[in-house]
């Protein structure tokens, strides 16, 4: 059986510094010389609609018998090959930059995991192939011999893939030189993903510059922008780029600069980069349902990495160690997210794959819904209100979904929407005139306003549609709103659980139980906002979720001043 497609890594040498020769090995990383910039593609193949190959190093010997290392990376980059082409020609995904020494080179070797998925064009079963000649750490040496001064040039290497066999599951590869015309045309790049530790960070939120340097040692500029979402991977608001931290970038290569544009930069406050990951848009969703948390979906495969894909799709498993997020970061309920599921275009996640059952089970899943950068989330200090224009400005202690180093306290302008929720401290909808005469007292004693909207960065501008009165520092102490399915109802000891689904003015995590107590002066209401009894509520709960509204305890129990049951 004959595969028609190829691979090609571009070698563009950019600027003259001198290197040394000899023997033995060096890394690009490190070398002396010519920054290099390392690129893949592929030709077309109508036989599959998926080709995922793992490239762990790439290196090239001189004359003298040194090999200089471009790339090197353990866990590698995981590609699917057959996306790197269109009716247009090839498409390339910048793998690395390097310094190399400029010299005659004599070889090219590029070593990638013997192991490799095909799905056949329309099939959802992915074909399991090795590539023959493996060393003991699985990797092939698919190499060719050139006689060529690159310093300056463009470089391509071809595997043509139709020249390679696959006979009895073992595919037996063959490599040459390539074209590299039409690598100056930006629209002929695609997105790639980086990981690494950040350096050399400059400039100003959110139009930032650093330096993202791999394991492997090989080194990329990353530039972020008003476009860009950065976030905190673990859920925790006020994401803020730093010197040593560990991040995982996205982004689009600028072709004359090699700078990455970065779409999405995700601070990994916990190191879950080697982790299975996989991106695509998601279809047969089964959200979580009564006191379950658990819920699945799949995942049609655009993107992955950390495992080869079995199949066109994978199943995603959710349960309450799962961490929710929207496209810029903001952290979600469990209801929340799979809400956003009819709409969303694509969703990232993270987690643990089982390769018999072809399960991802996820740790982190983020939505991309056309739109959703309207969902940004600050806290903090009013100033400058205007009642008649709808506005104030407001000193930002702490950011969720939008990145303005709120470590820093920021002033940002606030614009109420007309149609805007406002509540007061006790969650009570109120109207602008009302929520202006609070605002005025939370000005007076320096006191704090959530509010959630669209942020435009480069305006510093959110507009708002829910905004609410913070008055964390009241006599009856913090109060907080939980919601979800509730359980453990005991109407002798007046207590029940919540499991948690959403939640206000609390740290919780999805799928945490809130103990509620309650007492005389406690307030049932049903999904109308009449008022009803502890049965009529027992009753109610049994059939949806609740919400509370009520006073935080040391011991993170809610006394309940309102309890709301949304069943029927």
């Amino acid at each position: 059986m004959t595969l028609r497609f190829r691979l090609l890594v571009l070698i563009g040498l950019l600027a003259f510094i001198i290197g040394c020769g000899g023997g033995g090995t060096s890394s690009g990383g490190g070398a002396s010389g010519p920054m290099t910039s390392l690129y893949i593609t592929d030709d077309i193949s109508s036989a599959y609609s998926s080709v995922w190959v793992t490239v762990k190093k790439i290196s090239l010997d001189n004359a003298a018998g040194k090999s200089v290392v471009a790339y090197n990376d353990s866990t590698g980059t995981q590609l699917d090959l057959r996306s790197l082409h269109d009716n247009s020609g090839s498409l390339f995904a910048l793998i690395a930059t390097a310094s190399l020494p400029s010299d005659t080179y004599t070889k090219v070797h590029i070593f990638v995991d013997q192991h490799v998925s095909l799905l056949p064009t329309g099939q959802q079963n992915a074909i399991s192939a090795t590539i023959a000649g493996a060393d003991a750490n699985g990797l092939v040496d698919v190499n060719f011999a050139i006689h060529q001064d690159l310093s300056g040039k463009g470089f391509v290497i071809d595997f043509p893939l139709d020249q390679w066999v696959l006979s009895g599951g073992v595919l037996t590869p063959v490599a040459r030189s390539g074209d590299s015309s039409t690598l100056g045309d930006e629209h002929r790049h695609v997105k790639t993903e980086w990981r690494g530790t950040v350096s050399g960070l400059s400039g100003a939120v959110p139009n930032q510059t650093f330096t993202l340097t791999t394991k492997g040692g090989n080194s990329i500029t990353i530039q972020t922008s008003s476009a860009t979402a950065v976030f905190n991977n673990n859920g925790s608001a006020n994401p803020s780029l730093a010197n040593g931290q560990k991040v995982n970038v996205r982004g689009l290569a600028d072709p004359a600069t090699n700078v990455i544009n970065a779409d999405v930069v995700r601070i990994l406050v916990v190191d879950d980069d080697d982790n299975p990951r996989a991106f695509g848009p998601p279809t047969n969703v089964v959200p979580p349902s009564g006191d379950s948390l658990a819920g699945t979906f799949d995942v049609t495969i655009n993107n992955c990495h950390g495992f080869l894909p079995n199949g066109a799709v994978v199943h995603i498993a959710t349960d309450a160690n799962t961490k929710f997020f929207t496209w810029f970061g903001r952290s979600l309920g469990a209801a929340d997210f799979y809400a956003t599921l009819s709409t969303a275009a694509a969703v990232e996640v993270v987690g643990t794959y089982d390769a018999n059952s072809n399960t991802i089970t996820a740790s982190y899943a983020r939505d991309i819904v056309p739109g959703d950068k309207a969902d940004a989330k600050a806290k903090g200090v009013p100033s400058n209100p205007d009642s008649v224009a709808g506005t104030f400005d407001l000193k930002v202690d702490e950011a969720d979904g939008m990145y303005v180093d709120a470590d820093k306290h920021p002033t940002i302008h606030v614009v109420l929407l007309p149609d805007a929720e406002l509540l007061d401290q006790n969650y009570n909808s109120v109207d602008q005139s009302t929520f202006f005469t609070d605002l005025q007292s939370v000005i007076t004693n320096n006191q704090e306003v959530q509010v959630v909207g669209t942020y435009n960065a480069d305006t510093k501008t959110l507009s708002v549609s829910h905004a609410k009165i913070d008055k964390e520092n009241s006599d009856d102490g913090v109060r907080a709103l939980v919601s979800g399915p509730a359980g453990s109802i005991d109407t002798v000891g007046k207590s029940l659980v919540i499991t948690a689904t959403h939640w206000q003015d609390i740290n919780l995590t999805s799928g945490q139980p809130v103990t509620v107590h309650w007492d005389q002066n406690t307030v049932f209401k049903d999904s109308h906002m009449n008022v009803i009894t502890v049965d009529q509520f027992v009753t109610l709960a049994a059939s949806g979720p609740v919400i509370v509204v009520g006073q935080i305890q040391p011991d993170g129990s809610i006394n309940a001043i309102k309890l709301m049951a949304l069943g029927h």
